[in-house]
């Protein structure tokens, strides 16, 4: 038989430490690795017993910023650098700064003239657009005023003439006098043929005609316009009238002219009718006068129309005459005729209506003297406006 026997576990015998999981550091970011112990024992038996384990953190290498790629030269607005890259990487960073600066050129204040902008003082860079240019307007011209006057036949203006730059114009142009011709002067005796003279006051200018005979002078201004001692207009119901002395003979002249007669237009008419008298009223357009013919009534044209024989229920008519013009009708009235009951039935034998009711009660056959005067006036209105009533009964009222 066999007995059990006890043997002792040993203890692990730690193996070399071997490194695992081993993570590079870059210039950014932190590597890190692992160091393992395993129990040398178990490894000669085909285990892996883990003793240790223990993590180490590698810090980040940082950038190396070594390698020139270029420089970047500053300009007006920014500054310039050196550009380096990392040997590591493709990080890049900025190196030895330079300030910006404008190449600055100062310029002059000028002065504005009527004819050039001027500027003040300024200053602008030569590589940019950077400039404190402040333009002043042109300024306006100094003119001088110069006259001339109008003669009789060219016109007047004023020319104005800029004391700084010469630059002229005209304007405010005053027509042309005319001549300021005097009364004609001449010899004769308006019998014959006379030749006559005439000079402007202001110039040199004279005219002269030759005036057949029996044509007297007329004294004139100098506008050239007759004067005379006496003068009227011709009027509508007037002629003219002038009174002059030639001033050649001296013979003293009176005209008289015909009157104008008016020019009446018509501002109204009312035609004449049958019944009624028609006017037209006129009115002179050159004096005002108002003028007013009036046209006797037309009368009417009668055509005579045929009779009406009355009947017992309706008045007739005779003499009945029409209006060709205004359609008027006259004619005279011929009273209905009575009822007829021949036959003694009670009823009338053209209308067939009932002659005579006694007793139906209406008031219009009452024995009351008071209502029968009512009804013969009710009687009266409609017969005026031709109006038709029957009794209650069926007997006729007229």
């Amino acid at each position: 038989s066999r007995t059990p026997k006890t043997v002792e576990m040993k203890a692990h015998t730690s193996a070399e430490a071997v490194i695992e999981n081993k993570v590079d550091s870059d210039c950014e970011n932190n590597g890190s690795y692992e160091t393992v112990v395993y129990c040398s024992v178990c490894a000669a038996a085909d285990k892996k017993t883990e003793i240790s384990r223990v993590k180490t953190t590698v810090p980040a290498l940082g950038h190396d910023y070594t390698v020139f790629v270029e420089t970047v030269a500053p300009t007006c607005t920014a500054g310039g650098y050196d550009v380096y890259k990392c040997s590591r990487c493709d990080a890049t960073t900025q190196k030895n700064p330079t300030a910006a600066a404008h190449t600055i050129v100062y310029v002059e204040a000028k002065a504005p003239t009527c004819k050039e902008i001027g500027w003040n003082a300024y200053e602008y860079c030569e590589k940019c657009g950077y400039t404190t240019y402040d333009e002043l307007a042109v300024t306006d011209h100094n003119y001088n005023a110069v006259v001339t006057a109008p003669t009789c036949i060219a016109a007047g203006y004023t020319t104005y003439t800029c004391s700084t730059c010469d630059d002229s114009y005209t304007a405010d142009e005053v027509a042309a006098l005319g001549h300021d011709f005097g009364a004609w002067v001449g010899e004769g005796d308006c019998t014959t043929t006379v030749t006559l003279t005439r000079s402007c006051s202001r110039c040199v200018v004279t005219e002269t005609k030759t005036e057949s005979g029996n044509k007297h002078c007329v004294p004139v201004d100098s506008n050239g316009k007759p004067v005379y001692d006496n003068f009227k207009e011709a009027d509508c119901e007037s002629g003219s009238y002038i009174y002059f002395k030639c001033t050649v003979c001296g013979v003293e002249v009176t005209e008289i002219g015909k009157a104008l007669g008016h020019e009446m237009k018509v501002t109204e008419t009312v035609d004449a009718t049958c019944v009624k008298s028609g006017y037209e009223i006129k009115e002179c357009t050159r004096c005002g006068k108002i003028v007013e013919t009036k046209f006797e009534k037309l009368g009417h044209k009668w055509e005579a129309m045929p009779d009406l024989a009355p009947t017992c229920t309706a008045d007739g008519y005779e003499n009945c005459v029409k209006c060709l013009t205004c359609g008027s009708v006259h004619y005279d009235v011929v009273k209905k005729t009575d009822h007829v009951d021949n036959n003694g039935d009670g009823k009338c034998d053209v209308c067939k209506r009932d002659y005579e009711a006694a007793d139906c009660g209406c008031f219009c056959h009452s024995n009351n003297w008071f209502i029968r005067i009512i009804y013969m006036i009710i009687r009266f209105i409609w017969k005026i406006f031709g109006i038709h009533r029957d009794c209650v009964c069926g007997a006729l009222h007229f």
